[in-house]
């Protein structure tokens, strides 16, 4: 079957990315954007809520460990601190719509967490007041096609009800302070992006 991802023409992207979220968004063949040597051309770039959960009253940052069941060989056993993934419809409310819709499928899918009014609420501001980090890093073909949004979302932690089977492994707590750390002293723990989302906290 066909996969889809949202994706937005490259050469519209102003040089800070800063009007990510007003360029039109349009479905495109993952075959095709992950093909091996896209990124040489890189007509279309796809775009990833990269969300960080943070524990109201500790002010603690959620990390776990990547199961295989997520499929990406790079990533089994890896830390991160990214929930979210692609995403794959585009809302005729447009591209605000369409990231905070999918980023509450993503949490619920992966942490159990309700997608409340007040949760979308919460979410759909942050993407509207541009309370959100943008990065694009070409260390890699597989990073040069994907944008990542990153955004902090505050919950309980009896908000998270369930772990995605096979994918979230080992859940740990940890202030900004020790993320930055361990990210500091066992460079190959994290991820590329959590690395890179960690010092944008």
């Amino acid at each position: 079957m066909t996969k889809f991802a949202a994706c937005i023409r490259y050469a519209d992207i102003d040089e800070n990315y800063s009007n990510l979220l007003t360029l039109p968004m349009v479905l495109v063949d993952r075959a095709e954007v992950d093909a091996p040597g896209y990124s040489d051309k890189l007509e279309y770039v796809q775009i990833i809520p990269y969300i960080q959960v943070m524990d109201n009253d500790s002010e603690k940052i959620l990390s776990y460990l990547r199961g295989s069941g997520g499929g990406e060989a790079r990533l089994i056993d890896k830390r991160s601190i990214g929930f979210g993934g692609h995403v794959d419809r585009i809302s005729h409310l447009g591209n605000v719509d369409t990231l905070t819709t999918e980023t509450l499928r993503e949490l619920e899918e992966e942490l159990g967490i309700k997608p409340t009014a007040q949760l979308y609420t919460d979410i759909e501001s942050a993407f509207t007041n541009t309370q959100y980090n943008t990065f694009h890093i070409f260390n890699s073909d597989v990073d040069a096609v994907h944008i990542g949004i990153c955004l902090t979302i505050r919950i309980n932690v009896n908000d998270i009800t369930k772990l995605e089977k096979g994918i979230i492994l080992d859940p740990q707590w940890h202030t900004l302070n020790e993320l930055k750390q361990l990210s500091e002293t066992q460079t190959e723990l994290f991820e590329n992006w959590s690395r890179v989302a960690i010092h944008l906290l």
